[in-house]
């Protein structure tokens, strides 16, 4: 019989947390290793890909090293909580959806808004009486695959899927699973760091760890936006004590804090990232980590 009170386990801290110093031209890049891989090598085959290149070396300083144990990451429901957005419109389906999205939908598949069944992931697997995998490694061709708003789409026959990978994403997450996180803080260009993640991508899969089959993205994080570096803070900075950094302390927020914004439009910013701003006089709906990349 199963022990229902076995405590969980806390986290592995390598390397606490190094706390910025506000210095604006910094950025702090989380890097995360999906339940796919091979944990065993990850960590020197990544690290080697920076070590192996004089610019990277120099230019990038490690400052959080941890594992978070499957069983910490379901009960703290942190998998949930980094995709809270695409979880909602996984459940809700099309009512989810803005005008605005709306409008980008059709004009990426020529087809009007209520002619055709626009469904949740939820709802596709008993219609198309699959299971979550299936959803999820259905192939289907380049038009009809749509992303807005952080939001995936599939055309699968006569169904529009709302983000059909979420179901299997949360199932793989489970509490014998643990996940590697570090944060690599850095001066470096974005087209440099662009060029790390593949060379890293490419490491991993020469290096065994990712099946050569598997699309990177599936099973390897990296942070993309500054409001991504916030989310990413907000999930995955612990004390070896299993308690959460506070969110003040990640690096962006630091920054913006300096610059006189309220934590809690911060927070908003980063939880529900779709809002309508003043754009020369006019309301425009935006998504807030597509619209602060520029």
């Amino acid at each position: 019989m199963q022990e229902l009170d076995k405590e969980t386990r806390k986290p592995t801290i390598v390397l606490p947390f190094i706390e910025s110093t506000f210095d604006s031209e910094a950025k702090d890049l989380y890097l995360y290793l999906r339940p796919e891989t091979n944990g065993i090598r990850v960590e020197s085959l990544l690290f080697g890909v920076i070590h192996n290149d004089a610019e990277f070396r120099d230019g990038i300083s490690l400052v959080y090293l941890a594992n978070l144990p499957g069983d910490f990451v379901s009960k703290h429901r942190v998998i949930e909580r980094h995709y809270a957005l695409k979880c909602a419109m996984a459940k809700r389906g099309r009512e989810s959806f803005t005008s605005t999205m709306i409008e980008r939908f059709e004009n990426w598949y020529k087809v009007k808004w209520d002619d055709v069944e626009v469904v949740s992931a939820y709802d596709a697997i008993n219609i198309l009486n699959i299971d979550s995998k299936t959803l999820f490694d259905t192939w289907v061709k380049n038009q009809d695959f749509f992303y807005t708003y952080g939001q995936s789409i599939k055309k699968i026959g006569n169904l529009y899927v709302i983000n059909y990978d979420i179901p299997e994403l949360l199932k793989k997450n489970s509490s014998s699973t643990d996940i590697a996180v570090m944060v690599l803080r850095t001066n470096l260009s974005n087209r440099l760091l662009s060029s790390l993640i593949l060379k890293m991508e490419i490491a991993l899969k020469a290096g065994g760890a990712i099946d050569p089959k598997t699309p990177p993205r599936r099973c390897f994080h990296y942070t993309k936006s500054p409001l991504e570096e916030i989310l990413d803070g907000d999930g995955y900075l612990y004390t070896d004590k299993g308690d959460k950094i506070k969110i003040e302390t990640i690096s962006f927020v630091s920054y913006l804090l300096n610059k006189g914004i309220n934590i809690k439009d911060i927070i908003s910013w980063v939880y529900y990232p779709i809002v309508t701003i003043d754009d020369n006089g006019y309301n425009k709906e935006v998504y807030l980590y597509d619209y602060l990349m520029g």
